[in-house]
């Protein structure tokens, strides 16, 4: 009869232990290998809303390996599986989208209709499976706004027309309306009956003494009324005073505009006339021979007049309504001198390289080359600025003349080389440097950028 074997304690508490690692090991690899897995992704619960809002959808919910998401170098890409028929909206429509930091993004919905969008991620594990969300956008009712329009002036007995047609709502619906004389002066006797068509998008009120009308207009999209709106009517009873406006003085620049530009576009009549213009010269600095002569037209409403020296000019403004002539209005304008100018400063921008490839091919051991092709840079002058705001003019030049711009007039411009023969095997480089001079009216700046065009002959294979 044979002995059973005998096995020592020991063993038993090697065995466990080395079982207990590997379960452990297991057990980390199975979950290190769900952390890090393709990601799931969730696109959040189907939703409804009203229209006229934006929409925001939250993909936070997706399952994504941690070291991917927090490195960033996890995308988000939301894309419109379905829109409704009426919709123009397209994934461009979706803010950050495609980006890390599209987990959340948002749309504005544009008609009513179930809108499908579907969310995937792509890490460097791969890409998940889409997942949709619905959002239904229903017509819901926002309030629409009221606009009564301008505010006018009147003589008393005239027919004043309110126009509202400017008044909107968001869904799109039929307005009504409803008008009101709100405020009217002491001494007339109108009151809300008064206002003819009152319940028209035009209605109108004749004013039957002189004073301030304060007349408001609401609508309704047929379940909401508007926020009410106000405008006033001006009536007087006879003829008022025109002003005039010959706009705001100025100190300028010696480079500022010759001929200057006035404008009296700000001057009005309270009564709505029309209105006719005189202008004058009313000084000039001592040695100027400018004069009345001087303006493009004395009666226009914006005439230009040239100066001659530096110094104040000062304009006279005058309107006329047809019966009365305004108070007149001044205007100066004080040109700098001469020797206050400053130069521009220059700036053509960073060198540049252009890296040209001929292909080479071989017939016998001897190498044919084609020509390394036109290739252009862009030169980018934009940063150039003159202290004094004054405008500049630019000028691209260069002393090789084997090159050609797209317009040498221009801060920005490309510089283009034309094609170079290649020789296999060989990089030749051709050297531009190109100079960008920025003027003023009469000071001038320079700066030079080095663009090196490099052709090689190259075998590029099959």
């Amino acid at each position: 009869m044979n002995a059973s074997p005998r096995i020592h304690p020991l063993s038993h508490v090697i065995l466990a232990v080395g079982l207990l690692s590997a379960c452990r090991n297991k057990i980390d690899s199975i979950d290190t290998a769900t952390e890090c897995s393709v990601a799931v992704a969730n696109a959040g619960l189907d939703a409804a809303t009203a229209l006229g809002g934006t929409v925001t959808l939250d993909g936070s919910a997706s399952t994504i390996c941690s070291v991917y998401q927090d490195a960033g170098s996890a995308t988000y890409d939301w894309t419109f599986e379905r829109v409704p028929v009426d919709s123009r909206l397209a994934d461009g429509a979706l803010s950050a989208n495609a980006t890390a930091d599209a987990i959340t993004t948002s749309f504005t919905p544009d008609t009513t209709g179930d809108y499908v969008v579907s969310l995937t991620i792509t890490d460097p594990s791969g890409t998940s499976a889409a997942d949709p969300v619905v959002i239904s956008i229903e017509s819901g009712n926002a309030t629409p706004t009221a606009d009564c329009g301008p505010d006018v002036g009147a003589q008393v007995g005239d027919r004043v027309d309110l126009d509202g047609t400017a008044s909107v709502d968001p869904e799109g619906a039929e307005l009504s309306y409803s008008w009101s004389l709100s405020v009217a002066p002491d001494c007339s006797e109108l009151g809300s009956t008064d206002v003819y068509n009152a319940d028209s998008a035009v209605a109108s009120v004749t004013p039957d003494c002189q004073g301030l009308y304060l007349m408001s207009l609401v609508v309704s999209d047929g379940e909401n009324w508007s926020e009410p709106d106000y405008c006033t009517i001006d009536v007087a009873d006879g003829n008022r005073l025109p002003e005039a406006d010959a706009g705001q003085s100025a100190e300028l620049p010696f480079c500022t505009d010759n001929p200057l530009q006035l404008s009296g576009w700000g001057s009005y009549d309270l009564d709505g006339d029309a209105l006719a213009y005189q202008w004058t010269v009313s000084s000039v600095p001592s040695a100027s021979t400018v004069s009345d002569a001087d303006f493009s037209d004395p009666t226009a409403i914006a005439p230009t007049i040239t100066w001659d020296l530096p110094g104040t000019y000062s304009f006279e403004l005058q309107v006329f309504d047809g019966m009365i002539w305004s108070a007149p209005d001044i205007v100066s304008y004080t040109i700098a001198a001469e020797d206050t100018n400053t130069s521009p400063i220059t700036n053509a921008g960073s060198d540049q390289r252009i890296e040209a490839i001929a292909e080479c091919v071989s017939s016998s051991y001897v190498w044919t080359c084609g020509d390394c092709p036109e290739s252009s840079a862009i030169l980018d002058g934009a940063s150039t600025y003159d202290p004094d705001g004054d405008p500049l003019t630019y000028l691209w030049t260069e002393a090789t003349h084997s090159v050609t711009w797209s317009n040498n007039a221009s801060a920005i411009t490309d510089i283009i080389f034309p094609a170079q023969p290649a020789e296999f095997g060989v990089s030749t480089e051709l050297e531009v440097e190109a100079v960008l001079t920025a003027t003023d009216c009469m000071e001038s700046d320079s700066d030079t950028v080095t663009v090196t065009y490099t052709c090689t002959g190259a075998y590029l294979g099959d």
